[in-house]
């Protein structure tokens, strides 16, 4: 981890531990023996600086997909079924959190919406998908700033994002 600067590494690290004391998928990430050091240093982990998002990092993915080669560093074994059951408990956490959302959408609850998009943007940046993890950034943003416009736009955008980042999951770890 040589050659990182300090404070922006330890608010990385500060942000992954947030997301293993708030999300089951990221959990069962930690229980599998990840470092969740070694994906913060891979580029992972989403700046913002007052509420803005910063360019992803050099050879970030686009929208929509996911970059499974973040699980491979992350774990550095060479498993593929590893990597295909984490990409598969992903998707899976995901598909239940966007459920939860739904739900908060009905229920009108924008803080509801927001804790979501949280939960769901920090196991997105750990797994690799950083198009939804960024997504889920703004959600969040648009929960803290009662902004129900731009989590409306936001909130449509994810089902098809997840959809398309489960065929390229299934076509890549088959």
């Amino acid at each position: 981890m040589r050659g990182l600067a300090r404070e922006p590494l330890n608010q990385a690290v500060s942000k992954v531990e947030d997301a293993l004391d708030g999300d089951t998928g990221v959990a069962a990430l930690a229980e599998a023996g990840s470092e969740p050091g070694a994906a913060v240093a891979n580029g992972v982990a989403c700046a913002r600086e007052g509420g803005h998002e910063q360019p992803a990092p050099a050879g970030a993915k686009e929208a929509g997909v996911i970059d499974l080669s973040v699980l491979e560093r992350f774990f550095n074994d060479g498993d593929p079924a590893r990597i295909r059951k984490i990409a598969a408990l992903f998707i899976k956490d995901a598909r239940e959190t966007l459920r939860e959302m739904e739900v908060a959408r009905q229920e009108r609850d924008l803080t509801a919406l927001g804790q979501l998009g949280h939960r769901l943007k920090s196991s997105s940046l750990m797994t690799g998908a950083s198009g939804l993890g960024h997504l889920c950034g703004e959600l969040e943003i648009a929960g803290r700033q009662n902004d129900w416009v731009h989590a409306l736009r936001v909130l449509s955008q994810l089902p098809p994002l997840v959809s398309k980042i489960a065929q390229q999951v299934e076509r890549e770890t088959a």
